[in-house]
Parts: C-alpha cells; structure tokens; sequence
C-alpha cells in the first residue's frame, strides 16, 4: 500500500510539475507583455482672434472629449468633440469676457482607448478698458448741424448698450441710448449740436468706461480733406477739390511725387505725416502711396534686412504704415482712407511690378486692420480700374469702353482721375460728411 502511495505521489508530483511547466509557459508571455503606453492628452488655448477663445486637443484618435471652462471651482460643460485623426480644434468655442481675464479650461477624454486622461489649458484676454473706438467726424461744424459719432467694437461681438451723450462747454447735456446687435462691429449715430463752443461727446457702454472725443461749433467752418501720396494722387484733389465746392468742403493736395515708405532719402513718410496733419487739421485724409517703385529693402527692428516682397517685407512695410494710418486718424477725430493701388502693366525693365505692387496692397491691408475704428481701405479704385486686379488700359464704365490709364502703364489719366474721385465722393456721402 505504501509502495503504491509513494509511486502514486510521485506520479502524482511529476505531473503537477509538468502542469505547472505547461502553466508557466502559456502565461509567462502574458505576464511581461505589456499595454502600449497610452498617448497623452494635452489641451491648448488661444486669444488670437479678436472677441473669441480657440481650443485644441490632441489624444488618441477616437476619443470622445468634454470640453468645459473651470470657474469658481466648477466645471461648465462647453462642447462634447471627437479626437478624428489625433487632433481637434473648436476655432469659436466661447468668447471673451468684461467680468474676467483669466480663463481656465478642462478637456476629459471618455473614450474606450485607455483610462480616462484629462488636460488643462489657461489663457489670458483683453480687459474691457479699451474695448470701444469712437470717433468723431467732422470735428468742426456750424452751429445746427451734426457730426457722426462711430463706435467699433474691437472685440467684434456687439450685444451691447451704449449712452452717446453731447455736453458744452457751460454744463449742458443731452444723451441718447443706442442698441448695438449682437455681431454688429460699427454703430453710426448723428448728433446735433446747436450751440457755439466746444462740445464733448462720450459714449459709455455696458461693459466698460466711457470714450470721450471733443468737436468745435463754429460759423463758417467746412470740411477738410487731405489728399496726400505721391503722383498718383495728381488729377485726383483737383477733381475731389470741384465736387466738394457746392458743399463748402475743402480739399488740401499733398502730392510728393517719387517717394515711398521704403524710401525715406526723398520724404520720410511717418515724419512728413505728422507735419502735413498739423499743419492742415483734416477732417478726412485720402491717401495713394506705393506706386513710385516702394520696394526698396527695409531694414527691421531687430536690425534684420527684408527684401521686397517677402513675408518680413510685408510685415515691416506693414508696422510703419501703421504709424502713418495712426498720426492721420487725429486721437479718433479724422477718418482715413486708404486706397489700394490699381494694378500696373509689368513691363521688360521691371516684370515684378505688379507683384510690388501686390505686397504693398497687401501690406495696406495687414495695416488697416489694426484702426478698425478710423482707417477704411478704399478698394473700389483698384476694383473698378483694373477689374480682377489686372491691368487694362480701358475699361467698362457706366455703359461705355472708356480709357483710364497714361501711356506709362501706371498713372490714372483725366477719366481715371475722375472716376477715382467719385468714388472718393460717394465714400465720403456714405460716411454722412457732405452736408449742404
């Protein structure tokens, strides 16, 4: 019996040895393999654009993400996104606020892909203080007539109530309440001012501090228009200058033919602005520059050399048009036009013309959009005398095949002039400047 026993154990011992062998070789394998690494997720946030707050996530493709913004200690749900090829990007996922600057944000992946991973972004907008532009055009009127009070919106959202009041100089004040929608950028009102003196206009919004500009009522004041650049600019004061006359507007020419922003050894341009605007106090400054061959190579602040017509180019171009665009706006007391530059004919000696003159439009452009309050880029000029941005000696006006170009390729003739001064004109109409 025992003999059996002891056969029998270890009988019994050497197949649980095997078994546990055979054990060991089906699970070792499972037991020092592991899971990929799961991807992180992160979460960034961006105040770029103006009035709007931009998300993006990158995870594992497939991960279903709550978005949500985190204030005073809670989680506010604010969109439910799928991560489609590693990353994704809600552009307008909320907007900026008056109440607060600093804005934190949570993303939390629910997905089936690994544990669940969460990643925090904080991001800092614009306070309300400088939220509204206004101005305030013409800055001179007669007694009984009106000046046009232009709010923006910088932060490009509207939703938003306004105070636009009229105070003189002896304590008198009327005020009116304005509506602006949401979405709206501009709102344009009219105020009346029937009294001599100096008068301040304020606006005081819902969300922040009051913007005030100051205008002049006086017997016998008109308008005043600059018209200032380099030869393109001839034929157009004059024929401007003819227009304005039935209304009592007056128009100043200051053509510096041959010069350039890139070319400061003729006129340096930032210079020149400021003492052509002292000196004639305009109301409305129109300006055509960059056609005199301004592609020279500009030289950055950080002491960088940009050649014509490359991004650094367009940038630097672009920062000291700025400081042109705002001496003309006069603290919100002046609009100014701008007009882009009608294409030119490329010619053997200089077959890069019309891509200058395209960086330069381009640069007008970049420019422009920092003084949406008071610089309106004129583009109808360019639209209407080279349809398609391309040059043509004559075009399609009012029924009629009329040429519109000198024999140069780049200068406007009489016809072209006069065209350019009617749309002049009519910008000037649409604004509420031309009052009999």
């Amino acid at each position: 019996m025992a003999d059996f026993l002891g056969r029998g154990t270890s009988g019994l011992r050497a197949c649980a040895a095997a078994g546990l062998a055979a054990a060991l070789a089906v699970v070792a394998p499972v037991a020092h393999s592991q899971d990929p690494p799961a991807r992180p997720m992160s979460l960034t946030a961006s105040a770029a654009a103006p009035g709007h707050i931009e998300l993006s996530v990158t995870g594992v493709p497939g991960d279903v993400v709550q978005l949500s913004e985190v204030f005073g200690g809670r989680e506010f749900p604010l969109k439910l996104i799928t991560v489609t090829s590693g990353s994704a990007t809600v552009p307008d996922i909320t907007t900026w606020r008056c109440d607060r600057s600093v804005r934190r944000f949570i993303a939390r992946s629910g997905s089936t892909n690994g544990p669940p991973r969460t990643a925090t972004a904080v991001v800092r907008t614009p306070s309300c203080a400088h939220r509204l532009a206004m101005v305030a055009v013409p800055a001179r009127v007669r007694p009984g007539k009106a000046t046009t009070v232009r709010l923006t919106d910088r932060w490009r959202l509207g939703g938003y109530f306004a105070d636009v009041c009229a105070t003189s100089a002896a304590g008198l004040e009327r005020c009116r309440r304005v509506r602006v929608p949401p979405g709206r950028l501009r709102h344009k009102t009219q105020v009346r001012l029937a009294r001599e003196g100096t008068w301040t206009l304020s606006a005081k919004p819902t969300f922040g501090s009051a913007v005030q500009r100051t205008v002049s009522v006086r017997r016998g004041v008109a308008l005043r228009v600059l018209v200032t650049g380099d030869s393109m600019t001839y034929g157009i004061f004059n024929d401007l200058a003819r227009r304005l006359a039935p209304t009592g507007g007056t128009v100043r020419g200051d053509p510096n033919p041959g010069t350039g922003v890139s070319k400061p050894e003729f006129v340096n341009w930032p210079v020149h602005a400021r003492v052509i605007n002292k000196a004639v106090r305009p109301d409305v400054t129109f300006v055509m520059l960059g056609a005199a061959g301004d592609s020279e190579p500009l030289t950055t602040d950080a002491g960088n050399e940009a050649v014509c017509c490359g991004p650094a180019w367009v940038a630097e171009y672009s920062r000291r048009l700025r400081e042109i665009m705002r001496t003309f706006t006069r603290d919100g007391h002046s609009l100014v036009y701008w007009a882009l530059l009608p294409a030119p004919r490329p010619t053997a000696d200089r077959p890069q013309r019309p891509a200058q003159w395209h960086a330069v439009n381009t640069a007008i452009l970049l420019a422009a959009k920092t003084f949406p309050d008071g610089v309106i880029v004129i583009d109808k000029i360019g639209n209407v005398i080279s349809p398609g941005d391309v040059w043509t000696e004559s075009i399609t006006y009012k029924g009629r095949s009329v040429v519109v170009r000198e024999p140069d390729g780049v200068h406007l003739n009489k016809t072209g002039t006069g065209i350019a001064a009617g749309i002049i004109y009519r910008q000037l109409a649409a604004d509420g400047m031309l009052r009999p």
